[in-house]
């Protein structure tokens, strides 16, 4: 979930999505960050290891940029939990609400804009009559 933030990072100390990065196996001391289903791609454009989601290729560029370069790029897209500045940060090892992680991807998709999240309670019409109205009650339990 924090690879996009890793890309950023990587992007803004001078990568570009064609710089080429090996995707292999790789150990970082006692971790090793395995692809999923184990399959890894050899030379591939950061476009291509963000599009296939390539853990090797993450944790090579967190290393690289630095993992606290890849904190600040979360906590200035809105990420506002404590993140643990370590390289398995690009495998979204730091613990954030859903609603944190959804609003920080926003930007990406909308010019680079951070949206001010709120809720709608109740949408009328200009003469008062209510369209909409958000439940007040508790939502049932599963």
């Amino acid at each position: 979930a924090f690879k996009p933030f890793v890309y950023m990072a990587a992007l803004e100390a001078g990568r570009t999505p064609d710089s080429i990065r090996n995707d292999a196996p790789i150990k970082i001391g006692k971790w090793t960050p395995d692809n999923y289903g184990g399959k890894y791609y050899g030379k591939v454009t950061l476009a291509t290891a963000l599009a296939k989601s390539l853990n090797s290729v993450a944790a090579q560029l967190t290393m690289e940029v630095g993992p606290d370069a890849v904190v600040e790029a979360a906590h200035r897209m809105g990420i506002q939990s404590d993140l643990q500045a370590n390289t398995s940060i690009a495998l979204g090892t730091s613990e954030v609400t859903p609603l944190e992680l959804t609003s920080a991807y926003v930007p990406f998709a909308n010019g680079g804009y951070k949206p001010d999240i709120h809720f709608i309670q109740r949408i009328t019409t200009a003469n008062g009559k209510v369209l909409y109205a958000g439940s007040t009650g508790s939502a049932p339990r599963v």
